[in-house]
């Protein structure tokens, strides 16, 4: 839980670059309702969090660099032009919320249920929701940019990395699974 606090919050305050940088305007559209998806998801977790006694401070360390320091700095080159929307999308995208949220979320979820935590459980299930969709966005937008299919390899290499920030209470494998199918649906979109 105190990870998730940490991550949303991160995740919420990061968009604004993604907003700026998409040159579509359904697609800025659309980074900005994930915004208000994201600042939704942190005022959930914030509370379940309070509730349970959780504080952000308790958040593995590899889930506060992952959030605090590598996302930030991301999102931060986005803005200056240091970095393409693609490389910003594949990071945040995919890696985090296609790998390291899912793998997190379906432990918490799993978690909540023998706790008696209904009511956080369904909270938590229609974040999962939120994300999917999410992660349906950041595959469209590295369709539409045409990352090169070398650069997938690199990014599952990354995401299974990244799902371990939870540490072992957390199987990654599923989410690394579904990260790998998600980048073999990339094809060219062709104009029409």
């Amino acid at each position: 839980m105190a990870g998730f606090c940490v991550a949303e919050t991160a995740v919420a305050a990061a968009l604004d670059p993604f907003v700026a940088a998409a040159e579509e305007p359904l697609v800025r559209a659309c980074f900005a309702a994930q915004q208000a998806d994201e600042e939704r998801h942190a005022r959930f977790f914030a509370r379940a969090a309070h509730l349970v006694g959780a504080r952000p401070e308790d958040a593995p360390p590899a889930v506060r660099d992952l959030f605090e320091r590598r996302l930030p700095e991301t999102a931060a080159a986005l803005a200056r032009g240091e970095a393409t929307l693609g490389d910003a999308v594949s990071l945040y995208h995919l890696v985090l919320e296609g790998v390291v949220f899912a793998a997190g979320q379906e432990a918490l979820v799993r978690a909540l249920g023998p706790a008696g935590l209904t009511g956080m459980r369904e909270g938590a299930r229609r974040v999962q929701a939120d994300e999917r969709w999410h992660v349906g966005l950041g595959v469209r937008c590295l369709q539409d940019a045409g990352v090169p299919a070398p650069a997938f390899d690199a990014l599952l290499s990354d995401g299974a990395h990244a799902a371990r920030a939870w540490g072992g209470e957390v199987d990654g494998r599923l989410a690394v699974r579904t990260h790998r199918r998600r980048l073999k649906i990339l094809v060219p979109v062709r104009p029409i």
